[in-house]
């Protein structure tokens, strides 16, 4: 050593102490804000129900005028089982026009968007009957009488990822439409 302090340093006795660097302490202070930031969203999205179960984690859909809603998850997750409740009209059934229905029967019509990529794994209650078709999956329930709610409950696991849009038709009414996002 030639006795030369280094820049930022002090010359303490025989030695060199480094002093206090502000530019730098206020970036690493600046960094440290921001990293606490991303945690803090974070923590506030999984208590929400962006990142999974919460007050957020699902959306109604419904039309009132025909008494048919779709309850969903707004965003699932790739190969992860996510529930779409299906709320039937609970008045007179409604099937395609020129069929004779059952008692107490009605079609949902599930289009190949919502069979195929979106991987329908199980449909609660059973349908009574169940039909291809060329634009997707018809099937018939039965109502239960005097029921005021009646539901129908698919389960799906996502063979795809990005935004999907789904739909339902529940007899000769108009169909619902609803947008998932599906994350990897």
């Amino acid at each position: 050593m030639d006795g030369e302090a280094p820049r930022g340093a002090d010359p303490i006795g025989s030695g060199f102490e480094v002093g206090f660097d502000e530019s730098f302490e206020k970036r690493w202070y600046g960094i440290e804000l921001l990293g606490r930031g991303v945690m803090i969203a974070f923590v506030a999205a999984s208590l929400a129900g962006l990142l999974g179960r919460g007050p957020l984690s699902h959306h109604l859909v419904e039309t009132p005028e025909s008494g048919f809603a779709v309850d969903y998850e707004p965003v699932a997750r790739y190969g992860t089982d996510t529930r779409i409740s299906l709320h039937l009209p609970a008045e007179a059934p409604v099937l395609r026009p020129g069929t004779q229905p059952g008692p107490n029967q009605i079609l949902v019509h599930f289009p190949s968007a919502l069979v195929e990529p979106m991987g329908l794994q199980s449909v609660w209650p059973r349908p009574v009957r169940q039909e291809a078709e060329h634009d997707g999956i018809a099937m018939t329930f039965d109502l239960p009488p005097g029921e005021p709610d009646p539901m129908v409950r698919l389960s799906l696991r996502p063979a795809t990822v990005g935004r999907v849009t789904l739909s339902a038709r529940a007899g000769t009414r108009p169909a619902l439409t609803w947008t998932q996002t599906v994350l990897p």
